[in-house]
């Protein structure tokens, strides 16, 4: 499906910034160049920056050093293949993976480059329906842009579909939230005028709007040519009523193009690793994942499962204390679970003990008749 090697689409020319500089002016060289990620160099190569991890932060952007938002994903070398290229990109949920030739950044990799690629192949016609993500984490256009950040922030996602009701009006990235939103303190500075507290704003004065939307019966080229010509990473995928249906974005395009074990572990679940540099074994998650899997292969069929581990400062007894967050999406709805423990074992174990229990619940309770919230919601929307 997707052949080659980093050579043929390395881009010589990209974007940098140093650890030095401080968040606010790496964030406005970003929004002014539209960009989603920059790469961060002192002499060498250090890491990237992403447009998620900025706006994560809750640092005052004009003091705060970019190295406090920096994360470091894997890299490639010019002989890499292009299919695990994609894996890397899936993974570390960035666009863009630096390549390395005797510890010097020599060009960057761009995700759209590998799609264009993939795009000159059968892989074109592929239908939306298998590759939209189901069970999509949503915000109405009355709540605060305050609740929706923190909705990105938590689900550890860059967009979120605006809906009116049961409607889809919009849509909230991260980009809408760098591009628009001045956090300032409350109060006033002589000279300067007034702060502008835009977080306290509904979200319908920032969204995009009219939402981009595709069918489920459109394909793959469909999709990325209408991103291109948009400027946009996901499309909304709504049925023939006009109902959300699903979200596609470029990550989604790259998951069928990733390596042969990346492409089984998708029939099951769209998986999302994040892991701090040279701290985790991947091999040690992905057991986990495969035994989640095994057991509940029914239910999450189709789901996203998103994986977050991260370090905090405090040691004990030569051990770091470890924050694990899972979030899995799809038929079965979305469900959240936290792990915190002395070292990444106990973490990664408690995160998915707390999942493996709502999901032995859900288990339990299929096959009854149940009479939701949601679903008492949609019968009602045909009448009024």
């Amino acid at each position: 499906m997707l052949s080659g090697s980093v050579k043929e689409i390395l881009a010589t020319k990209f974007e940098a910034v140093s650890s030095e500089d401080t968040i606010s002016s790496c964030r406005a060289k970003m929004n002014d160049m539209h960009l989603d990620s920059v790469v961060v160099l002192n002499g060498k190569y250090m890491g990237i920056v992403t447009a998620r991890t900025v706006a994560a932060s809750l640092l005052d952007p004009a003091k705060a050093k970019v190295k406090t938002v920096m994360i470091r994903p894997p890299t490639a070398e010019e002989n890499s293949r292009l299919n695990d290229i994609a894996r890397l990109m899936v993974e570390s949920g960035t666009m863009i993976v630096p390549v390395l030739k005797n510890d010097k950044v020599i060009g960057v990799v761009q995700g759209d480059d590998i799609i264009e690629k993939a795009m000159k192949t059968d892989f074109a016609n592929v239908k939306l329906k298998d590759l939209m993500r189901i069970g999509v984490i949503t915000v109405q256009s009355s709540d605060t842009v305050a609740k929706a950040l923190g909705m990105l922030r938590y689900y550890g996602v860059n967009r979120l579909p605006v809906m009116d009701g049961a409607s889809v009006v919009g849509m909230l990235t991260m980009h809408d939230i760098l591009s628009k939103v001045e956090v300032e303190k409350a109060r006033q500075t002589k000279g300067k005028g007034k702060a502008i507290f835009v977080l306290r704003s509904p979200v319908s004065r920032i969204m995009s709007s009219p939402v981009i939307s595709l069918t489920s019966k459109d394909t793959a080229l469909d999709a990325f040519r209408l991103m291109q010509d948009r400027g946009v990473s996901s499309i909304v995928i709504l049925n023939e009523l006009g109902e959300l249906e699903g979200l596609v974005t470029k990550h989604d395009i790259l998951r069928p193009l990733a390596s042969k074990k990346e492409q089984e572990i998708a029939k099951n679940v769209q998986l999302t690793i994040k892991l701090p540099e040279d701290e985790i074994d991947r091999g040690k998650v992905m057991k986990y994942v495969d035994s989640l899997i095994k057991k509940y292969s029914a239910i999450i069929s189709g789901s996203s499962l998103s994986i977050y581990i991260k370090g905090h400062r405090e040691h004990k007894r030569g051990l770091r204390l470890m924050h694990c967050r899972l979030v899995m999406q799809g038929p079965a709805g979305s469900y959240s679970s936290i792990g915190e423990g002395w070292g990444d074992t106990q973490a990664i174990r408690m995160a998915f003990e707390g999942l493996e229990r709502k999901l032995s619940k859900e288990k339990e309770t299929r096959g009854k008749t149940r009479v939701g919230h949601k679903t008492l919601y949609e019968l009602l929307g045909y009448y009024y």
